[in-house]
């Protein structure tokens, strides 16, 4: 992809949109589709992730302030026609490594050709998956937008929250006109540039055109709105625990299969939670003994028997590493933390008898030689 860089002040992002899910009808309920690929490189961010949404009316340049988060011009793609550009949701297909921050463009949640049932479902997972929600209002604030902030309100009540914890996103109510030169008049100036501003032929160009072709207090509020936007930014949390790229991927699944039963009427977020938990549990305990086993060979590539305090030693860094390796991958609450380490620990005691075994019969047969 070419790149358009937006402003020295906002970092330039390497990379290029992905389609990370859709909406297929396939009967009056329709199903959400994931992209694997994109799922891939979702689990491979390891650092806590934090997950920026951009949504609002279709045709309002919103994939355009989605592009600004990524310091360009240029990126997801940009409408010039009477319909919505984006369909589903994408994402940036690189991901702030180091950063875990993920920005992802929605489609216009107001476009006439989408289904009602798709719309909805649409806003009920930007809610459960966003860290930060940026509704976009382009030009004057009207009826309409204040009915669609409602509507938003009324649709988060078919989502079962947590009991302890808050789960959902910032939201940032993004006001804004790129044409805006802090008029004396602000009425008589948008009933003015409404009846001589060509919209196709202005969308038709901001990917391309050049920062210093634009107002500078429209470059300046840019700066400032994308600044303030990722120093608030918080990680995705579920209940306590921060999420990683794995943990998220698992949670988005989690609710996507819960949105796509037709049988559900809510979107409960205790049980997403719940089987993120346990699959991230059950990876880290595959991982983490596999990590401890492979130190513990060791022993057996150095040559056995090897003296009972030096097995110790051996025992007690694997198990050090392995046990770090496991709290971090782990979430839940404190209880859940404290009786998987618990188990954990159980389970290394079985592993260390067995390697006991086998030092044992080594040393028999040493001394029997």
């Amino acid at each position: 992809m070419s790149s358009n860089p937006f402003s020295e002040k906002i970092p330039f992002r390497k990379g290029n949109p992905m389609h990370l899910l859709d909406y297929m009808c396939l009967d009056e309920d329709g199903a959400i589709l994931l992209d694997e690929q994109a799922l891939r490189i979702l689990k491979k961010i390891e650092e806590p992730i934090s997950v920026i949404t951009v949504v609002g009316s279709y045709r309002r340049e919103k994939s355009y302030f989605a592009n600004t988060l990524l310091g360009r011009h240029d990126g997801f793609k940009l409408g010039s026609s009477v319909n919505g550009c984006t369909k589903g949701i994408d994402i940036w297909d690189t991901p702030f490594y180091h950063k875990g921050k993920l920005i992802i463009d929605c489609e216009g949640i107001d476009d006439p050709n989408q289904e009602v049932p798709w719309a909805n479902k649409l806003f009920i997972l930007c809610l459960a998956i966003s860290s930060t929600l940026i509704y976009n209002i382009n030009g004057i604030v009207g009826r309409d937008d204040i009915e669609k902030l409602f509507l938003m309100t009324k649709i988060a009540s078919h989502i079962q929250p947590p009991n302890e914890y808050q789960f959902l996103p910032n939201l940032v109510v993004l006001l804004r006109d790129f044409q805006l030169d802090n008029p004396p008049d602000i009425v008589e100036y948008f009933l003015d540039r409404l009846s001589k501003v060509d919209h196709n032929d202005a969308m038709r160009n901001m990917s391309t055109i050049e920062t210093d072709q634009l107002d500078h207090m429209f470059v300046e509020k840019i700066e400032e709105a994308v600044t303030n936007i990722f120093e608030d930014l918080p990680p995705k949390y579920l209940n306590a625990s921060e999420m990683s790229g794995v943990t998220f991927a698992e949670f988005l699944e989690r609710c996507i299969e819960q949105i796509n039963d037709p049988t559900n009427t809510m979107l409960s977020i205790p049980s997403a939670y719940e089987a993120t938990i346990n699959y991230a549990v059950q990876k880290a305990y595959e991982t983490c003994l596999e990590l401890y086993n492979e130190m513990m060979d060791q022993m057996n590539i150095k040559g056995l028997p090897i003296s009972w305090d030096e097995f110790e030693s051996v025992h007690n860094t694997a198990f050090e590493e392995a046990l770090k390796n496991f709290i971090q991958q782990i979430i839940g609450s404190a209880d859940q933390i404290q009786s998987f380490q618990k188990i954990f620990h159980d389970k290394i005691t079985g592993l260390k008898n067995q390697f006991y075994m086998k030092k044992s019969t080594a040393l028999s047969k040493y001394h029997e030689e």
